[in-house]
């Protein structure tokens, strides 16, 4: 009886830590995410800006021609 509820209060405590695991990765995974956003914006702020001075460079070049 005694070893059953050893077995049983061990499984709680196996199951709690795994559950306090999950719900730690679940934040970083929500963090990871946010900031892969972030990077993905700054990625396509500065492709818009390379493709702005790629259109005002022509541009002048059109100019001296």
């Amino acid at each position: 009886m005694l070893d059953q509820h050893n077995k049983d209060a061990g499984r709680e405590a196996v199951l709690n830590d795994l559950k306090a695991d999950k719900r730690a990765l679940e934040l970083e995974v929500k963090s990871l995410r946010e900031e892969l956003a972030n990077h993905q914006k700054s990625i396509n702020d500065a492709l818009k800006k390379r493709d702005e001075s790629d259109n005002t460079n022509f541009n002048l070049k059109k100019q001296v021609r």
